[in-house]
């Protein structure tokens, strides 16, 4: 649809292919479910990190700072994790790099 459609329907649509190529939906929707299973990880592993950390709190068997470090290095995880979704590659299933 891209630059020939109307502006209405540009602006309703929820994805847009700007060069004509269906085979782009495809690439897309692979992104989106890649995006979405990332989300999760991140999701579940920040958490749990701080649930964990409640708990030891609300037990004192982790002293402030450890608790700081540890919630602020779950965010350094969850960050990198992330950026896979940047830098990530072609393998497992994942979509490939763009240039």
């Amino acid at each position: 649809m891209s630059a020939r459609g109307s502006d209405a329907a540009l602006e309703q649509a929820d994805v847009l292919l700007m060069h004509d190529r269906l085979e782009n939906f495809l690439a897309a929707f692979r992104l989106s479910q890649w995006a979405r299973r990332i989300i999760r990880q991140n999701l579940f592993f920040s958490l749990g990190t701080v649930a964990v950390l409640v708990v030891f709190a609300l037990i004192r068997k982790i002293p402030l700072p450890v608790g700081v470090v540890g919630h602020e290095g779950s965010t350094v995880i969850v960050v990198m994790n992330s950026l896979r979704l940047l830098f990530g590659g072609a393998k497992n299933g994942e979509p490939e790099k763009r240039d």
